[in-house]
């Protein structure tokens, strides 16, 4: 618990260090932080619908999801 505390407080002043040697406002900083983390969970969130959606195209397409296969007879048989 003590070296995540001291981890934590180490990253806040890197942070603090970083800032002064920008010398740019705090607000400036979170509002670039904040527009860029919404566009990569957009991003994000549209590669996981991608790929959502090629796996269920892809899971529909698979011969072991069918449910029933037709046998040459005519008939028709659970395809497990």
């Amino acid at each position: 618990m003590f070296g995540g505390v001291l981890l934590l407080r180490l990253l806040l002043l890197l942070l603090l260090l970083l800032l002064s040697l920008l010398r740019l406002p705090l607000h400036l900083l979170l509002l670039r932080f904040w527009l860029w983390l919404r566009l990569r969970l957009r991003l994000l969130l549209a590669l996981l619908l991608l790929l959502e959606l090629l796996l269920g195209l892809q899971l529909l397409s698979c011969p072991f999801s069918r449910w029933r296969e037709k046998v040459p007879g005519g008939r028709m048989r659970a395809g497990f």
